[in-house]
């Protein structure tokens, strides 16, 4: 996925450099005219992507819980280092719909701020990554992350502590119910507590990952409920 992204920003850059270069020249003026107008289309669709994902201050603090500052929550993420978390109940998503042991590593960087890579595999045993890139905002609980070159999204972590994350987007219709992999003391219990919060904080249905519990079978019979 990332792959295709810098394809089709250095595609894009391409088809903008060529326009200009035809544009000076008089056989080509046309040609270069009519790049000049799809290479400008292309960036201002881009540039409104990125505008709509920033998100009113407001909209995204409400039923925000985690009250940490953006420092502290990337320090809970990473352990200061690296941190591992998977995915134990998610709302459809287009990343890992078909997917089995999602995680979500947050890594700081050598050079500053934090990368994130999210990995699955899917039925039919292939590997999904997607590398980003987690930047600090002022508001509380809130981060912005770029997957693709010049789009950043803004996802709230709604509740939080040490062990547990729930994430979700401006709209809590895309969630993820987030637990760290070093954690060993968590009791079933304890993450049926951390659904039901979960179920509260997004708008749409909530499916169990084969993570949640041991038993593959009961995840599927919850799902199925």
């Amino acid at each position: 996925m990332r792959s295709s992204a810098w394809f089709c920003f250095v595609t894009m850059a391409f088809m903008c450099i060529q326009g200009i270069v035809l544009w000076r020249l008089s056989d080509w003026k046309k040609t270069g005219i009519v790049l000049l107008v799809v290479c400008a289309v292309l960036v201002l669709a881009w540039m409104t992507i990125s505008a709509v994902s920033i998100v009113n201050v407001s909209k995204v603090q409400k039923g925000n819980t985690c009250t940490h500052s953006t420092s502290d929550l990337i320090n809970i993420m990473t352990n200061g280092g690296s941190r591992e978390w998977i995915t134990l109940a998610k709302t459809d998503n287009s990343f890992d719909s078909d997917c089995r042991g999602s995680t979500a590593t947050y890594t700081k960087l050598a050079k500053g701020g934090v990368g994130v890579n999210n990995i699955c595999f899917s039925r039919a045993g292939a590997v999904r990554d997607i590398r980003g890139t987690v930047h600090s905002t002022n508001m509380k609980g809130v981060l912005r992350i770029s997957f693709f070159p010049g789009i950043v999204a803004q996802f709230i972590v709604r509740v939080c502590n040490t062990r547990y994350l729930i994430v979700t987007n401006s709209t809590r219709t895309k969630g993820w119910l987030l637990h760290a992999t070093d954690d060993k003391t968590a009791t079933l219990e304890e993450k049926q507590q951390w659904l039901n919060e979960f179920e509260r904080a997004v708008v749409k249905k909530v499916s169990v990952t084969d993570s949640f519990i041991t038993s593959t079978v009961a995840a599927k019979i919850y799902n199925a409920a």
